[in-house]
């Protein structure tokens, strides 16, 4: 399995919500609302989720091996890394085009 596309939305520049992301897997599967999360130093993905009639939280969708949660929190975040740098430049030149009369 192979993520084809990341799309990385509603960047966060404080507390620990960095963002959310929908990745594609195959050009055919979509997994929406994976959290981008940074907490002491570290990142980290939470998967979708639900609660329960018992109140406990239900995973939706999530990686079933390191090895793959591995890969897909590498690609993840260098998707959030490239969508929060190029968000930074466009808020840049955004301000540096206001005019003075």
């Amino acid at each position: 399995m192979q993520i084809t596309e990341i799309k990385v939305r509603k960047i966060f520049s404080e507390g620990p919500l960095r963002g959310f992301a929908t990745v594609v897997f195959d050009n055919c599967f979509a997994v929406h609302g994976i959290k981008i999360i940074e907490a002491g130093g570290k990142s980290f993905a939470v998967f979708p989720s639900f609660k329960g009639r018992d109140g406990e939280p239900r995973n939706v969708a999530h990686p079933i091996t390191g090895e793959f949660r591995e890969y897909l929190e590498k690609e993840l975040f260098a998707a959030y890394e490239s969508a929060a740098e190029a968000a930074a430049k466009a808020d840049s030149e955004e301000s540096g085009n206001t005019e003075t009369f």
